[in-house]
Order: structure tokens, then sequence, then C-alpha cells
């Protein structure tokens, strides 16, 4: 278990190197990525998908220009990649959905991109409550293969953000006033070592990493799977209630008085936003009640401020989710 740990952390020192703690020359590993690979798994600057994947983060912020993207299709071959990078010492990120805003998150300038879009996949299990679900899927694809058998698990509120990112930066849900943050959910973390190894992590197994990967973010390996728990939850009131700027303070009102209930309805979910700088958006509250019953108490406070649009609703919670929108503004 020890040395599983120690696997982890020096993990965690070759996938956030700088610049001045190893000589790079990632130039010359990606040639060796594709005799291991196969070319049509690793990404050149010359290549036409090049500049649309490097540039796939979701803010421009994280936009960088890595040596090669690297795009392993299953997890032989992501041990292949994590053991050429990591005993030679080359600088590398690793991308599920690319969602976080941070300079050089999930992206990296003269390192490789590890690029795990293609382990995508979600498989319920029914006699165990449970759904085994690829780290570089997004949660609109996990909610979509779940929704099938009526259930869901805890996961993103915006459902093109990536599950690898979400899931190890703790999560924040829908569901978590009733089951936790998504982290709290995972039953297994199927991952790569540095050394290239696979490890499970769970209650059983690994103690000391299942602990440490609940909120770890990348720094202990590459996740491959996470085993969450599924819940019996499908049809749902809500949706999204516009508002123009004017009604900002009175929004903020209600929403002190909803938070300061000391018996909050668990079931009762909703996400506050003002877009300040945009009047034509004005403000957006993206509200939902965990089960179909409409105009719940627990959102009295919001019912008598006017509002501009009303898409709230009897529906799935996966189409509540879905029919959220990102304003244009820059990002």
């Amino acid at each position: 278990m020890a040395l599983r740990l120690f696997l982890s952390l020096l993990f965690a020192s070759f996938c956030l190197a700088f610049p001045s703690a190893y000589t790079r020359n990632s130039t010359n590993i990606c040639p060796q990525l594709e005799i291991a690979l196969g070319n049509a798994s690793i990404i050149s600057p010359s290549e036409t998908d090049y500049p649309s994947l490097s540039s796939e983060n979701w803010s421009h912020t994280a936009w960088r220009k890595p040596s090669c993207i690297a795009r392993p299709s299953a997890t032989p071959d992501l041990q292949k990649v994590v053991r050429l990078l990591t005993t030679q010492k080359i600088p590398f990120a690793i991308r599920s959905g690319g969602h976080s805003p941070s300079p050089f998150a999930a992206n990296i300038d003269n390192g490789v991109l590890i690029d795990m879009s293609s382990f995508n996949h979600t498989q319920y299990l029914p006699q165990r409550n449970e759904a085994i679900v690829g780290a570089g899927g997004r949660w609109l694809g996990v909610y979509n293969e779940l929704d099938r058998y009526n259930v869901t698990a805890v996961g993103g509120r915006v459902v093109d953000v990536g599950v690898g990112g979400l899931i190890l930066g703790c999560g924040l849900s829908y569901l978590s006033d009733l089951y936790g943050l998504t982290c709290d959910n995972v039953v297994n973390f199927e991952m790569v070592l540095a050394n290239g190894s696979v490890a499970n992590a769970n209650a059983n197994h690994n103690q000391d990493l299942f602990q440490a990967m609940k909120g770890g973010a990348n720094n202990f390996g590459v996740v491959t799977t996470f085993t969450l728990k599924t819940y019996s939850i499908n049809q749902v009131w809500g949706g999204i209630k516009s508002y123009s700027l004017d009604q900002l303070p009175a929004l903020l009102a209600a929403m002190q008085e909803y938070q300061s209930n000391p018996n909050k309805d668990l079931y009762a979910n909703l996400m506050l936003q003002a877009f300040t700088t945009n009047a034509t958006v004005g403000a957006v509250l993206n509200m939902v009640y965990l089960k179909p019953v409409v105009n719940a108490s627990a959102f009295a406070p919001f019912y008598s401020i006017p509002t501009t649009g009303d898409t709230t609703k009897i529906q799935s919670l996966t189409q509540m989710m879905s029919g959220q929108r990102v304003p244009p503004l820059p990002r």
C-alpha cells in the first residue's frame, strides 16, 4: 500500500514539472510515442486536427501548444504513454473535458498533452446500483446512458464538463445535499501509476490512495475509470428562470432567505448567476426540485420576483440540465 502511494507521489512530480525542473526533450518523445501507439494516436503540430485539439479547452486561458497530443484508446496504450513520459522525465498534462479556466489547466506548452476523450464509456451495473464511467467522458453521455435505467449519478451540473476533472476536484452536484460531493460517491478508482502499472483504489484495496484521490486532482495517477454509486432519480421539476439585472437585489435577498432556512429541503437545489457585464443576459436562476413536484415551497422566496423568461416544468433531470445555456461572453 505504501508503495502505491509512493508511486502516486512520484507521478505528481512528473505531471507538475516546471521548465527548470528537468532537461526537456519533449519534441523527441513524440516519434517514440508514435512507434508505441501508432501514428493515428499521436497528433503533431503539423497535422490538421492539432489546432482544434490544442484549443479544445473551454477557456482561452487554457489554450496551449503541446509538443504533441497523445490520444490513447485503451488502458494498455495509456500505460505505454505514462512509462515513456515518466522514465524520460517529460512534462505532461492530462485532459478529460478541459473545462477549467486556470492557465495550464489540462494543457501544456512544450510537453505532451494526454487526451483522455477515448475513455468515454458508461456501463450500468443494476445488481450493484453502480456505474463504471470512463474518465474522459462528458456528463451528458453519462446521464443519457443512465436515463435508460431511470437512475442517475452525483455528477456535474453542466453537462459538457468532463467526468475526470469534476470528480478529482471533489465535484458539486444538484444531488449533493442528499448524497455529498461527487468524489464521496466513488466506489473505485482504476488508474495508471507513475511506473505504468494499473492500480485499483477503493475501501478494501489501497485505502490510502483511495482517500488521497478524493480531491487529489491528477497528482497521483491517470484515472481510467470511476465506479460510481447511482440513485433512482429521473423525473424532476426544474428549469431556468431569467431576470433583468434590476431584479438582482431582490434575487440576492431571496437567496439569503432560501439559504438561511434551518430545515432546508434537501431535494431543492439552485444556482444563481448574474451577468453584470451583459444586460441582455441579465440574471439566470437554474433551479431543480428532485421530485416531480411543481412549485415546491422551498423556492417560495423567488416566486414573487418578476421574470423575463421561465422554462421550469416537469422533465427529466438530464433534460433540465441540458436546457442550461452558456451566454456568449469572453472566456
